[in-house]
């Protein structure tokens, strides 16, 4: 799978939002809750489509089919989404 720019016009346009696995205590850096927010301000722009997957990585990898832009909010080092198991080497194919 190659990740890159989607040529197309706005509607065409996918984002895919990866929530880290909770790591902190109730109120602080809440991955899934910043992305949620996210969520809903670009849904007020016309003809983009915004996914957000909870904790970690989507199982289900037709989830970067057409993908415009991937958002990750995490934790960083080893615990980030993308380094861990493959997922970056993968998703570069």
């Amino acid at each position: 799978m190659i990740l890159g720019p989607a040529i197309g016009r706005a509607e065409d346009k996918k984002i895919v939002m990866i929530a880290g696995k909770p790591s902190h205590g109730p109120n602080e850096h809440e991955h899934r809750a910043g992305l949620l927010l996210f969520q809903k301000c670009l849904a007020t722009f016309p003809d983009i489509k915004v996914e957000v997957y909870d904790n970690g990585w989507p199982t289900n990898l037709t989830a970067f089919n057409d993908v415009a832009a991937i958002v990750i909010y995490s934790d960083g080092g080893e615990a980030h989404p993308a380094l861990q198991d493959g997922h970056l080497q993968h998703s570069t194919r």
